[in-house]
């Protein structure tokens, strides 16, 4: 029976096809100045997947742990803060980068059974006076602590001109478009950028749709709001759940190796037909059905290895130049190669 229906899915996903945008920018605007560049993201993803390695070897940015935090984090990068709180096994970590001028807000993802039963908590809770954000502790409490908006603040102070990033992994991904949300109220005349990895969705629709009206337009005048990139990782099963009434909210970045570009950029997840933009096909939910151990194995083995394979020989330059767009179409690549496909 599982068998059979592994070859229904199979041929289902290679009689998919997908939308390959011409480029859908204002002409008067630079992609690179848009779009994170490949030099950000391959930080960012550094960054998320440190988090495991510092787990139980680091307590404080100071002290005997600086030599750790060194050896870890990149060249240029210093630790302003860390915490990891040991009754919910959740870890953040504040950063400055001076090479690429940011300061970053990073969370873990699920590393102990801890945070693997509060990501097995999936319920809807208010976030500020939006209801319809998902999780418990591991979302909508442990996310947010008062020390994240002063070190910020305090860090802007000392570095101004310096933009704020957030990233993270799995649950710590989820962690991290909730924090950028947070600084955004915080900090209404920034543009906060959410660059994470593997993220399950968070919200329902009201959600989606009130985080799209924060994100800053390519054609837009907003001197603040919140840009999510969320990359995905071939079959990766994780950010096609929660089911509904769970929705995504910002880019989904589908990390393509079959693409000459490396990475196909969904607007906002479901597109948008007045723009001419292409949402993720419907193969998309379901291909993680296809063989369910990869898409586990996906969720934590490849991230960093296929975007360091994929990287632009100008680290300026962004991974992908352009939204997936309604107009040419092209055939989705078998879904079942080493790295999975767009639909995949």
């Amino acid at each position: 029976m599982w068998l059979a229906l592994n070859a229904v899915l199979f041929a289902f996903l290679l009689g998919q096809q997908i939308s390959v945008a011409s480029v859908h920018l204002n002409h008067d605007v630079d992609a690179s100045t848009f779009f994170p560049a490949a030099s950000e993201v391959l930080e960012a993803v550094h960054l998320s997947f440190s988090m495991y390695t510092l787990k139980n070897k680091v307590s404080a940015c100071d002290g005997d742990d600086i030599g750790i935090f060194r050896r870890v984090l990149p060249n240029d990068t210093s630790c302003l803060l860390y915490s990891h709180d040991l009754e919910e096994g959740t870890q953040a970590l504040v950063v400055r980068s001076t090479s690429k001028k940011f300061i970053g807000v990073v969370y873990a993802g699920t590393d102990d059974w801890r945070t693997a039963l509060l990501d097995g908590e999936i319920i809807l809770s208010p976030f500020g006076y939006w209801s319809g954000v998902s999780g418990n502790n591991s979302t909508t409490n442990s996310t947010w602590r008062d020390f994240v908006p002063l070190d910020v603040e305090s860090a802007l102070d000392e570095t101004p001109g310096y933009r704020i990033l957030t990233m993270g992994h799995s649950l710590g991904a989820a962690d991290s478009v909730i924090t950028a949300v947070a600084l955004y109220l915080n900090f209404p005349q920034e543009i906060i950028t959410s660059i994470n990895f593997g993220q399950p969705k968070i919200g329902n629709y009201a959600w989606a749709q009130w985080l799209k009206s924060l994100s800053p337009n390519i054609t837009s005048n907003m001197t603040g709001g919140v840009n999510v990139y969320r990359f995905v990782n071939g079959r990766d099963v994780v950010p096609r759940l929660p089911e509904y009434p769970f929705r995504h909210a910002g880019h989904t970045i589908q990390i393509d190796q079959s693409d000459e570009s490396c990475c196909l950029a969904f607007y906002h997840h479901e597109g948008d037909d007045y723009l001419n933009y292409s949402g993720v096909p419907f193969s998309w939910n379901i291909s993680p059905l296809v063989w369910i151990p990869s898409a586990f194995r996906e969720h934590r083995s490849a991230y960093v290895k296929n975007l360091m394979k994929a990287k632009p020989v100008d680290e300026v330059a962004p991974y992908f130049q352009e939204f997936v767009g309604l107009d040419d179409t092209v055939n989705d690549a078998d879904p079942t190669d080493e790295y999975g496909t767009a639909t995949s």
